[in-house]
């Protein structure tokens, strides 16, 4: 066989192959960045068409009803709470239209506080500490209530089946409430409302949301002001974390199941904290089961034909309110009940609130 000098002694044939070779290689590279980038694009459209589908057809969860017919709230049962009837509702969300909240809800159980022979016990050393020393007098099987009458009269109330506190002073009377006035900072009232909490052993981080209100003594009663000259008493509202990107909504948002009153002049927690109310309930939130859910429209019927609570009504008032916002939340009930339930509430301008409750009235108790 004989060879080129140009490409250095090689045979010709042997450089025919390699150049195939590459060429080869070249093809088969390209071919695979386009089948690389073919199946790139399926996935995302593949993806975009799953996730589009699930929206329009969602698949049915699992473990639906799983605690049977549930209890009315009753939230119209509160002297507070008043139907909707007598006023006319427009709908001016942002779209302008009802939203779409699914069709299930989380239902979560909710613990019973465990009772003891310690609970009282326990109970005592905490009231000792909020300047409670004496005994307390017995109520009745559940209900204890410590009195102290100097420096000024003040009471505490224990509910050892709800694990419920509640603390009141007849600061009104309290001279130095208004001689001793200082200016309280936001932050230093938070702090110092939940050293109070931590006292009665309430957990923290179930408690993030905090709401501040201002407040001055006019005639014998408390009424809200706007600067921190002017406070004599500040309330801190403690809420609940949102379960499931969900609010929790209670009866009243200004002093809400856990809130603290204090005065703006005491250093001490005993002294300073002259009105709290603690109400709150543990639910089970690894134990949730979906239930079957009204829509907006349906719930919307309700608010207009006087089916609707009102927690808050439209200040000043109003015949014709305009919904802003609808969404679902859960109840934070004021007493013990054995579920948290789902409710769907409606905002509206003057600070208008009105719910409905969330869960089909076919799963619900006769």
């Amino acid at each position: 066989m004989s060879r080129n000098p140009l490409f250095g002694g090689l045979d010709l044939p042997i450089m025919a192959t390699l150049t195939q070779t590459v060429a080869t290689t070249r093809k088969l590279a390209l071919w695979a960045i386009l089948f690389g980038a073919g199946l790139i694009i399926f996935l995302v459209i593949f993806n975009y068409s799953k996730s589009i589908y699930t929206k329009l057809f969602p698949p049915k969860p699992t473990n639906i009803s799983a605690f049977g017919k549930l209890p009315y709230l009753e939230i119209e049962k509160n002297p507070n709470v008043t139907s909707s009837e007598g006023s006319l509702f427009v709908i001016e969300t942002a779209n302008n239209k009802l939203p779409n909240l699914g069709n299930y809800a989380n239902v979560y159980p909710i613990a019973e506080p465990a009772i003891n022979l310690w609970t009282l016990e326990d109970t005592k050393t905490k009231a000792k500490t909020l300047g409670f020393p004496k005994e307390p007098e017995t109520l009745d099987a559940f209900n204890f209530k410590w009195t102290q009458s100097s420096p000024i009269s003040k009471t505490l109330l224990f509910n050892s089946k709800e694990n419920s506190y509640s603390l009141n002073t007849n600061f009104i009377d309290d001279p130095e409430i208004i001689s001793k006035q200082k200016i309280i900072e936001d932050k230093t009232a938070i702090d110092k409302a939940r050293n109070f909490l931590k006292i009665l052993g309430f957990e923290q981080k179930e408690l993030e949301k905090t709401k501040i209100t201002r407040l001055t003594i006019k005639d014998g009663k408390l009424e809200e002001v706007p600067s921190k000259s002017e406070t004599y008493l500040i309330r801190v509202s403690f809420q609940r974390a949102d379960i499931e990107k969900n609010p929790v909504i209670s009866l009243d948002e200004k002093t809400t199941e856990v809130s603290v009153l204090l005065n703006s002049y005491g250093t001490e927690i005993q002294k300073q904290v002259v009105g709290a109310s603690v109400v709150f309930w543990n639910p089970d939130l690894t134990k949730g089961s979906p239930y079957p859910i009204k829509t907006s429209s349906t719930a919307f019927e309700e608010l207009k034909s006087g089916k609707a609570q009102v927690l808050s009504k439209p200040y000043p008032e109003i015949q014709k309110i305009k919904i802003q916002h609808i969404y679902l939340a859960y109840f934070n009930p004021p007493n013990l009940q054995k579920y948290l339930q789902p409710i769907i509430v409606f905002d509206g301008e003057n600070g208008f609130r009105a719910v409905v409750e969330a869960v089909s009235a076919n799963s619900k108790q006769k």
